[in-house]
């Protein structure tokens, strides 16, 4: 028994040191690859507690080449778009101006009350008060109203609808250009390379760019 008890606290302690080293998330903000490692390392560190007669290091070598694989896989995703994209897929917009792109739906395997629960999340109870709706990497719904919905009740003192008021898109991500982003805001490559040459700097020392529909834009330089 107390065997079992020490070999059970050090499988806690090797257990907590991974989580702890692959960072800080949630479990519906996990990446396909980091649930994949979650799950295996709860199997992996079952069976030396179950089974005295197995040495500790058939789950702890294990948890600890996966919590290596995990960084390294973490690292090539956050210096490649491209894999990132293969890996983790890249957010849909579901919803543009109170309109359901059913396309979007049936690719995201998305049935109207999947939806619908998600805008209520939101505390939307109607889609067509949705200037923009984005499913993100993780399946949360990111969702922004148009201008009339927005806090403060606009409609009750008067104010009517904002062209200035857009959500921004990235258009620039670490190094390269996201194409959907500046598909999104209605721009192209030679509008955000003009941005780019008026602030004296290169796409390649672009951490990140954020770009809306009326042309206004955020860059952040790599450090």
């Amino acid at each position: 028994m107390t065997v079992t008890f020490i070999r059970t606290i050090i499988v806690y302690v090797i257990i907590i040191i991974s989580i702890r080293i692959m960072g800080r998330r949630q479990v519906g903000e996990l990446q396909p690859s980091e649930l994949v490692v979650t799950i295996l390392i709860s199997n992996l560190a079952s069976r030396p507690m179950e089974d005295r007669s197995l040495p500790l290091s058939i789950g702890i070598i294990p948890i600890l080449t996966l919590v290596c694989l995990e960084v390294f896989m973490s690292y090539a995703l956050k210096n490649s778009p491209v894999l990132r994209k293969k890996i983790c897929g890249s957010p849909q917009v579901i919803i543009r101006d109170g309109n359901i792109d059913q396309k979007v739906m049936k690719e995201l395997r998305f049935s109207v009350d999947d939806l619908m629960e998600e805008l209520r999340l939101n505390n939307v109870f109607d889609f067509t008060e949705v200037d923009c709706a984005i499913v993100e990497t993780t399946g949360e719904l990111s969702v922004f109203k148009k201008y009339e919905f927005q806090e403060v009740e606009n409609r009750d003192i008067g104010n009517t609808h904002d062209p200035s008021s857009c959500p921004s898109f990235i258009v620039i991500n670490n190094g390269s250009f996201n194409s959907e982003g500046i598909k999104y805001c209605g721009k192209d490559k030679k509008f955000i390379e003009k941005q780019l040459k008026k602030k004296k700097t290169d796409i390649k020392k672009v951490l990140v760019m954020i770009c809306d529909k009326n042309g206004k834009y955020t860059i952040v330089e790599k450090e």
